[in-house]
């Protein structure tokens, strides 16, 4: 009986859960908002230009004020990517539900209270970074070769480029729409403008498959990529051996 209530008060878990998803992704599109909003007023501040401080110089409040609201904004638009992929409100270390509470405190947290703190998660090679349930549960945990902190850097440095790439992509449409620019020049920011989302394509794809835990995973013979070569290339769709097969031909 005891895995039968287990079942059932996960099961319970599950509902209330996915009850107040809308709810939490409407309080992320609000958040995000305001993070953009407090990243650009924040750069448009007086000294606080691209230009780099001198050495010595302190940083002003209203630079850490922009650099903060800028890792707000990756941190929600992240999330976002969660819920989109069907993984979102769970935590990354030990696949519970987070409270409802905290997630309409911090609805971008990865974590629940218990694993909040470093001190409070534990030790060793970590689980997974996502929960069990998922949209695809033909792929096991046991199939993923790498750890959550692997996973978590490999993310970050995938979602800091679609930010980039995202932030390029609105800078190319801006002049593109821009009646002062010359009909010459708009031809190549058009042809930016696919690059750009080409890239930003692939890095959502790329997104999607850490969510769906196929990340990382030889398109060639199927094992495990090494952790060393995603990471210097974090967009690698096969082993070296296979790579060098495919460039011969």
């Amino acid at each position: 009986m005891g895995d039968i209530r287990s079942t059932s008060r996960l099961l319970e878990d599950y509902q209330r859960h996915t009850t107040h998803l809308e709810e939490l992704r409407a309080l992320l599109h609000e958040r995000l908002g305001a993070a953009r909003d407090a990243m650009t007023e924040n750069e448009t501040e007086p000294g606080t230009g691209s230009e780099p401080a001198s050495p010595g110089e302190p940083v002003s409040l209203s630079t850490r004020r922009a650099a903060r609201a800028a890792r707000t904004v990756v941190e929600i638009e992240a999330a976002i990517e969660r819920l989109d992929f069907g993984v979102y409100g769970t935590c990354e270390h030990c696949g519970t539900f987070i409270a409802l509470r905290r997630l309409r405190q911090v609805p971008q947290t990865r974590h629940c209270d218990d694993c909040d703190t470093p001190r409070a998660r534990p030790s060793g090679p970590a689980l997974a970074s996502f929960p069990t349930l998922r949209k695809d549960q033909n792929t096991m945990i046991s199939d993923v070769h790498l750890s959550s902190v692997q996973l978590d850097s490999i993310r970050e440095e995938l979602e800091g480029q679609l930010l980039r790439w995202t932030r390029q992509l609105s800078e190319l449409e801006a002049a593109v729409g821009d009646d002062s620019v010359e009909v010459s020049e708009k031809s190549a920011l058009l042809a930016d403008i696919v690059s750009a989302e080409r890239s930003a394509s692939v890095l959502r794809t790329t997104l999607g498959e850490i969510a769906e835990l196929t990340y990382g995973r030889c398109d060639g013979c199927g094992s495990g990529i090494p952790f060393e070569r995603l990471k210097a290339r974090p967009l690698a769709r096969f082993c070296m051996q296979c790579q060098r097969r495919h460039e011969n031909g």
